[in-house]
């Protein structure tokens, strides 16, 4: 059945092909499908780790900032026992 979606053609190394078989047979989906699935996934995770990359980037340039105007962040008291 033709489908209007956008196609992608690439090439795997033999392993990649087989475990992405295996791993349609096991779920009852089509190759295609299961790809699509997994390129979702690691595209959700692939952009996570680029925000938190960028907050965390942002946070040291923050700290430094307030360090340089003599403002830290929230001082914790050190307690005795």
């Amino acid at each position: 059945m033709p489908t209007k979606q956008p196609r992608l053609c690439i090439v795997l190394e033999e392993e990649v092909y087989q475990r992405i078989r295996k791993l349609s047979q096991v779920k009852g989906k089509s190759m295609s499908a299961v790809v699509a699935e997994l390129i979702n996934k690691a595209l959700d995770l692939e952009e996570d780790l680029l925000l938190l990359d960028y907050l965390s980037q942002r946070d040291e340039k923050d700290i430094i900032q307030e360090d340089q105007e003599g403002v830290l962040p929230i001082e914790h008291e050190t307690k005795k026992l």
